[in-house]
Parts: C-alpha cells; sequence; structure tokens
C-alpha cells in the first residue's frame, strides 16, 4: 500500500496493491472549519484488481488526535455503481455492486465531506482497510490540524518549465508566520527561512525534487509542499542516412534524418569540416537533404545538437557512408561499327571492339581510334597475357567468305595470318593462365546463318592448328544460336551458352557437359576473377544465377530490375558485378548480398561493359536505340572509385 499526502509518498508498503493519493480542504486542514477530505485510489500497474470493500475510519472526540467530534455531520461521495455505509462511529464502508469492483491506473474518486473539525491543534489519523479478492490489508496517514487561518501556498518554481543543465531556478513561497520553514533537496538543507521567500538555486545539473517543509506549535504540526524541477536531459535519439544505403554516389543528393530531446538546434559536418549553411537545423528531420562531397570511400557525417541557443555544450552522433565514384565522362566516342564484342588489355591501354564492319583499336588514354582493319567480320578479340599480342577469328568476304584467326602484335598492330580455316568461328575464349589452350565455338557450314555445332580446341602454341574438338548433341542443333562462350581465368572451364542450354567444356579432357541449369535461356555469362564462381544472365528473367563453379551448384540469383542485354563486368576484387540491362541502365551488384544496390544512367542502351584491371574506370558501348542496327554506336567511358580502390 502506497500512501500520498498532497502527492508526497509518505509510506510504501510493497506487498500490498493500491495507492491512496489524500488531501484535504482546507490545505492544511484548520481546526473550527468545515473541511474535506479527497482519497483517489489506483493502481498504477498493470493488471487491474477487484476490489470488495474499501473503508476510512477517523478519530471522534474533542482531543487534539481526533478529527471531529460529531462524525454524522460528514457525507460522503464515491464512484458510481458503488455504495457506503456508516455505523456512526467515524468508519466509513465503501462497496462496488457486483464485478464492479475494478480498480486500475485511471484510479477511484472517493471523499468525506462537510467534517466539522474538533477545536484542539494536533495531529490525526485516517485509517485505510482495504479488501481485495486476494485478502485485506491496512494503512494510516496522519493529518495536522494547524490553527485557524494558517495556510501555505503552493511551492512555487519559476521558471516553472523544463531548464538546461546548469541552469538556475526561483522557488518562492508565501505562509503564515509563527512556523519554521524548512527547504531541502537533495543533501542540503536549509532551516528557518522566512514564511514569504525567493530562494535562488543555480547550477542544476539533473532533475531535482524541492521539499518545504514547515513545522509548528512547537514541532507538533507539520506541513509539507514538493515542487519538481526538470533539468533537460538533451540527446540525440537516431541520426542516419534515409534508406541506410551500402554506398551513396559522389555530388549526389541524399537526405539524412535526425530525430533529439531537449534540443534547442542543430548543425551538420562532413569528415570534421561544418557544412555551409547548415548550423541552425531543426531538433529533428526525417529526411533533410545534403549534397554527398567530392570524396572517395568512407565519408563521416556528424550530427551536431545544442541543447541551447549558442553553438556551446554541443552532443554529436555521426554515421558512415561509402561514397562511391561514378563519373560518366562527357564526348563519348563514335563507333562507326556494329559491336559485338569487346576486351581489354592487361595494362588497360587499349580497348578492342570487334563486330560487323571491322575491328576497332582505342586508345583509353587518348579516348580515341587508333587502329582499325577491314575485315567483313571480327569476333572475340583477346588479349595475351602480357598484352603484346592480342588475337580474333576474321571472316572475310561476303557471298563466299573466308575464316581465320589473326594474331596482331599491339605495338605495331601488324596482323600475322594464320592457315585458313574450314570452318566458320563463332566466337572464341582463352583463360589468362600462361599456356591456356584456345577454344573456338564453330558454326555447322562456313554458309552465313549456320548453327553452332562444334567446340574445338586450338592451341596458340602451335599456329592454332587443332587439338581435339566435340559436337553439341544433334537433338538441339536446330536452329542453335551461340551467345556466350567465356574461360576461366585457369582456362580448364568454359562456359558455353545458347538460347536453350548452358553447358560446362573442359578443353584439356575435351568432356563437355550440362550444367543443369537449362530450365533458362541464357544471354551471357562471366567468371569471377578468381574463377571459384560463375555468373549468368538470362534473356527471359530479370536475374543473374550464381554457380560454385567447382560443384556447378547454383548458390543463389540476384534480382534485377531488368533482364540483362549482354554485357556482365566482375570487378577486380570480386565483390561487385556490374551489369547492362536491358531497360537502358547499368546496375552495380553487391555479391556478398547477391543485391543491385546502385542504379546508373550510361547512354540510352548499353549494351557491352569492359571494366579495366584497375577497377578505375568501365567501358560501356552503347547500341544507342537498343535494336543493335543503329550507327554509330557510342563508347562511354566511366570514372569510378571506392574504398578499395
Amino acid at each position: 500500500m502506497t500512501i500520498q499526502f498532497n502527492n508526497i509518498i509518505i509510506t510504501t508498503d510493497n506487498s500490498t496493491a493500491l495507492t491512496y493519493a489524500i488531501t484535504t480542504n482546507p490545505n492544511p486542514l484548520q481546526i473550527n472549519t468545515t473541511g474535506s477530505i479527497s482519497i483517489v485510489v489506483s493502481k498504477a500497474a498493470p493488471p487491474a484488481v477487484q476490489c470488495t470493500s474499501l473503508s476510512f475510519s477517523i478519530n471522534t472526540g474533542i482531543a487534539a488526535a481526533d478529527l471531529t467530534m460529531d462524525p454524522s455531520t460528514i457525507t460522503t461521495s464515491c464512484p458510481p455503481n458503488w455504495g457506503v455505509t456508516s455505523n456512526g462511529d467515524g468508519t466509513f464502508t465503501f462497496t462496488p455492486n457486483p464485478g464492479q469492483g475494478t480498480i486500475g491506473p485511471g484510479g477511484l474518486a472517493f471523499a468525506l465531506n462537510t467534517i466539522a473539525v474538533n477545536e484542539q491543534v494536533g495531529t490525526t489519523d485516517l485509517y485505510i482497510t482495504e479488501t481485495l479478492q486476494g485478502g485485506t490489508s491496512h494503512g494510516s496517514i496522519p493529518i495536522p490540524k494547524f490553527p485557524p487561518n494558517f495556510t501555505v501556498s503552493d511551492l512555487i518554481a519559476t521558471p516553472p518549465n523544463n531548464i538546461q543543465p546548469g541552469g538556475s531556478v526561483n522557488l518562492s513561497w508565501n505562509g503564515t508566520a509563527g512556523g519554521v520553514y524548512t527547504l531541502s533537496y537533495g543533501s542540503f538543507s536549509f532551516p528557518n527561512l522566512p514564511n514569504v521567500y525567493n530562494f535562488p538555486v543555480g547550477n542544476l545539473q539533473q532533475t531535482t525534487t524541492f521539499t518545504l517543509t514547515v513545522n509548528a506549535e512547537g514541532g507538533t504540526l507539520q506541513f509539507q509542499r514538493q515542487c519538481t524541477v526538470t533539468v533537460l536531459s538533451p540527446k540525440i535519439d537516431s541520426f542516419g542516412i534515409v534508406g541506410n544505403p551500402d554506398f551513396v554516389q559522389q555530388g549526389s543528393t541524399i537526405q539524412v534524418y535526425w530525430s533529439t530531446e531537449s534540443i534547442d538546434h542543430c548543425a551538420l559536418s562532413v569528415n570534421g569540416v561544418p557544412m555551409t549553411g547548415e548550423s541552425n537545423l531543426p531538433a529533428s528531420s526525417s529526411g533533410y537533404p545534403i549534397t554527398v562531397p567530392t570524396v572517395v570511400g568512407d565519408c563521416e557525417f556528424t550530427l551536431t545538437a545544442f541543447p541551447g541557443p549558442s553553438n556551446t555544450g554541443g552532443l554529436t552522433s555521426s554515421t558512415l557512408a561509402n561514397v562511391f565514384k561514378f563519373n560518366v565522362l562527357p564526348n563519348p566516342l563514335a563507333i562507326p561499327l556494329l559491336v559485338s564484342d569487346m576486351s581489354i588489355s592487361p595494362d588497360s591501354s587499349l580497348l578492342c571492339l570487334a563486330g560487323c564492319l571491322g575491328l576497332y583499336f582505342v586508345s583509353t588514354a587518348q579516348q580515341k581510334i587508333v587502329h582499325t582493319t577491314g575485315a567483313s567480320f571480327s569476333t572475340s578479340p583477346l588479349f595475351s597475357a602480357d598484352g603484346s599480342h592480342m588475337f580474333c577469328g576474321i571472316s572475310s568476304g561476303i557471298f563466299h567468305p573466308t575464316y581465320e584467326i589473326q594474331v596482331f602484335d599491339t605495338s605495331t598492330y601488324q596482323a600475322q595470318v594464320t592457315p585458313a580455316a574450314q570452318a566458320r568461328y563463332l566466337k572464341l575464349a582463352q583463360g589468362s593462365a600462361k599456356g591456356s589452350l584456345l577454344v573456338a565455338g564453330v558454326a555447322d557450314s562456313t554458309s552465313v546463318g549456320s548453327n553452332f555445332a562444334y567446340l574445338y580446341t586450338l592451341n596458340p602454341a602451335n599456329n592454332f592448328q587443332l587439338v581435339h574438338q566435340v559436337q553439341i548433341p544433334q537433338n538441339v542443333i536446330t536452329d542453335l544460336s551461340l551467345n556466350s562462350l567465356v574461360a576461366n581465368p585457369q582456362g580448364d572451364q568454359i562456359l558455353v551458352c545458347t538460347d536453350s542450354n548452358f553447358y560446362i567444356y573442359q578443353p584439356n579432357s575435351n568432356v563437355l557437359s550440362s550444367a543443369l541449369l537449362n530450365q533458362y535461356n541464357f544471354t551471357s555469362a562471366i567468371f569471377s576473377p578468381g574463377g571459384s564462381r560463375y555468373y549468368v544472365a538470362t534473356a527471359a528473367k530479370a536475374l543473374i544465377l550464381v554457380v560454385d563453379a567447382a560443384q556447378n551448384q547454383l548458390l543463389g540469383t540476384i534480382n534485377l530490375p531488368s533482364p540483362v542485354r549482354s554485357g556482365m563486368a566482375p570487378a577486380p576484387d570480386g565483390k561487385h558485378l556490374y551489369a547492362a540491362l536491358i531497360n537502358g541502365t547499368v546496375v552495380r551488384i553487391d555479391l556478398d548480398t547477391m543485391r543491385v544496390i546502385q542504379t546508373f544512367q550510361v547512354g540510352t542502351a548499353p549494351s557491352l561493359l569492359s571494366l579495366n584491371p584497375e577497377g578505375k574506370h568501365l567501358y560501356v558501348v552503347d547500341t544507342i536505340d537498343g535494336t543493335g542496327l543503329k550507327m554509330p554506336y557510342k563508347l562511354w567511358t566511366v570514372e569510378i572509385a571506392d574504398s578499395s580502390n
């Protein structure tokens, strides 16, 4: 049972359920007056309880310890559905109607009214008996009876509202002379203060309760007033970037959010430098726009929250963002060629673009075409491991084409022609490891429009002589096209993508096997930099399959906003993958979480992608309208940088 007098806790017994808040009128109670006692009964913590009865008893008589000599003048009030009985000796028992005795946090109000307070100054007791379903408990509270007209005002704090840490407050009261006034708070006590007084208190650092105690009649009477001054406890509840992105793009506009308590205003800074014009921001914001600075890697945004109007005593909270640079350079290079393949040299100095109408060498430093060939069609440009040579499949003539592999010296662009082949090379693939064999996808005839039918393994060290060959299963040859042929870095595993099938070829042992992924049709595939995984894009579905290369086991899928057009490029660190989508965008994929983390616009219909070995430049072939028939194509250069480079 907890008993409060004038909102001051007098006693607490945690073994009982109810709280009693008692006030008198007048307050303090005076002799030779008609007074009242109000009692609010509640139970703060759930669950509510069922009360059977509540009894309030007073002492009757003319002595100082008695409240009244005539209890018959007392009237009562109680909640609806409650009744009251009295035996005339000063005991009043309140009983609810059946099922109506629920007492919870809202509380119930009872009162003893029109009390004819007797003529003796002193302290009397109010006795309480509560009967609940769980049993009966008892308690009492002393109620002082002061001389006539003895008053004590409320204890008033100025300012009355919350104050900042270190702030000051003035406490004032107005009471009747003749009492001993003592103000106490914390470990401090100040006795013998005037009955009318203003008491200043400075440098408050925490919420403080002040108690004014008035003793009268030689200490036999005691009355208290209390007030609590709340010292603000400023804090930052939250601060971050809206959407919690993994990366933010350099120069882009993002939104930050924050919420605070007991804060006057806020300011923002980035990497320790105050942001211009961001020094008088509101205490909370669900989305405040800021521009990402031109830095790369970890960028620290800091919110400073000030409790007062001055920019002192601020609290700080910081959030890190990984700033990613994706800068599409202006003035793309026009390529008068229907580009079908693109490759970059190991030292990043040359791009080679192949397709209908020839072969183009592009200097990445000069951003210009430095050499072209006049072949009718070229395919699959491949650089040697040291970059000194590049070879690709070449066809010459239209009605009676001839096919060969040409090897170019990349310093002079002079071509060494290998013996003419009796087959039509569709695509070439070779690992970057020294001594890797070359694998060629070969058509079933040399005529234009012929179908993919064989894989040839050729030896570059022996003038590209045939080592062995394997035939694609006959039941899938009809209308079969070879969409992608790609080797792992070791050169011992080749991915073969067709419209309706997907194969793994091992050139060293001449073994062709299905990868058990044939519920899809495939546009392109690419290995991770180390070759432990490969990624396969499908034509009909907006996803990329992630496969363990050693076990050929599907590890997961990457959902995309649109299917891949053809180009994919893994970052050198193996953490990210870039893909050109049919919807005209380039996406950046986090390979740990297998999800798209950023989307960029590069040109209008990006197709092929090539990332330099340092991961700092992405080259994008733009087919302009997506049909692949409109020339010239455009070659865009994109500057890339994040915390890894």
